[in-house]
């Protein structure tokens, strides 16, 4: 595989944390408005630390598009995030070229 080829995985994995984390955001703060607080939502890279046991600067690093995740640090954030393996990459699927394209430009210029 070629380097561009991975650098553009890792962009495409680290868009789909985000993601991930973001809409656990908006769920959570939805759920507060509603009531009584659910703790469950892992809507930032420091609750996933602690839900993963992956140490922050990996995820980080990860959420950044700079590290390549081994397979057991993938599961891990995937359980972590509470979900299966199989429904993260199906989010990850979803990933459009446009976004993999416009994450990559602006680290680029950074």
């Amino acid at each position: 595989m070629e380097p561009k080829e991975k650098r553009y995985i890792k962009v495409r994995y680290a868009l789909c944390l985000n993601k991930i984390i973001a809409a656990n955001r908006i769920k959570a703060k939805e759920n507060k408005a509603g009531g009584p607080k659910d703790h469950t939502f892992i809507n930032s890279l420091r609750k996933l630390e602690a839900a993963s046991g992956i140490s922050f600067p990996i995820i980080q690093s990860i959420s950044k598009g700079i590290k390549n995740p081994a397979l057991t640090t993938v599961i891990a954030l995937a359980e972590g995030l509470n979900i299966t393996p199989g429904h993260f990459f199906s989010l990850f699927d979803e990933i459009t070229e446009e976004e993999i394209k416009a994450a990559m430009a602006k680290t680029k210029k950074k």
